[in-house]
């Protein structure tokens, strides 16, 4: 398995402009100015809460219209942005943020492969997966399972937090293909990467716990927990099996009632 860092910069701008915090500062100017520029468009691609308003406007202005303008206009939104110097900035300092992920990865993807293989009791699929960086300051991870991507940005909240995360959003991409509970097999996942991988990897720590912070999803936990017991039984086995030991748990009655 590899990751492949890259900057998407229409990804990149759409991310930041849609997030609820700024990046830094002084990126508020560069919305307000794009606004002015065309609210129609701004409010249709970055405030999905806005497209009630701006589809109401169609029996008045006809279809081809308003999107001819809209296409023009959304030209111009873009040209004018990435001219901008709060875009040069947001692109700079998440390319210095790629940089960090990539010598992550480089110096530590072996260790992190072939714990999560022990793991998981099977190899990682033979794949390349592309990881679309965003600006660390705007908290960002996803994947998008039809493109085998994962979208990625966020800060350094303890030791090792983007590895331990970039392998559980690839396991996502691997895991939710065979595994067919959608709440039990994050559950799963958060066992392997952010706990077990994250303790392996840090040389110390406690499960769902990190420096103060609770680790995993809340609405997970109590999930999680649930299926500790079998967890670290399974974690004691030579012959582990992610699959027969998702199978086990999905006919537990006791976790049945929890997922």
């Amino acid at each position: 398995m590899e990751l492949k860092f890259k900057i998407n910069k229409y990804y990149l701008l759409a991310h930041a402009l849609k997030s609820n915090v700024p990046p830094f500062d002084e990126w508020i100017e560069l919305p307000n100015k794009l606004w002015n520029i065309s609210n129609d468009v701004y409010w249709f691609l970055f405030n999905p809460s806005m497209h009630d308003k701006i589809f109401a406007k169609l029996d008045d202005t006809g279809f081809d219209v308003f999107f001819v303008k809209l296409k023009k206009d959304f030209e111009k939104i873009l040209s004018v942005a990435f001219k901008s110097k709060e875009f040069s900035r947001l692109y700079k300092e998440t390319k210095e943020y790629l940089n960090f992920l990539e010598k992550e990865w480089i110096s530590k993807q072996k260790i992190i492969i072939a714990t999560t293989e022990e793991i998981l009791g099977e190899k990682l699929p033979d794949i390349s997966i592309n990881v679309l960086v965003t600006h660390p300051k705007l908290a960002n991870g996803i994947v998008l399972p039809e493109s085998n991507i994962i979208c990625w940005g966020h800060k350094e909240n303890w030791r090792n937090y983007s590895m331990v995360y970039l392998m559980h959003e690839a396991l996502h991409l691997i895991l939710d293909k065979k595994l067919e509970k959608k709440h039990l097999t994050h559950a799963i996942i958060e066992l392997i990467s952010d706990n077990e991988l994250r303790v392996r990897l840090n040389g110390k720590g406690k499960y769902f716990k990190e420096q103060g912070e609770s680790v995993g999803h809340l609405f997970l936990h109590k999930l999680a927990r649930a299926t500790l017991p079998f967890w670290k039984k399974y974690l004691k086995n030579s012959n582990k099996n992610i699959v027969k030991f998702y199978n086990e748990l999905n006919a537990n009655p006791e976790i049945q009632k929890l997922i």
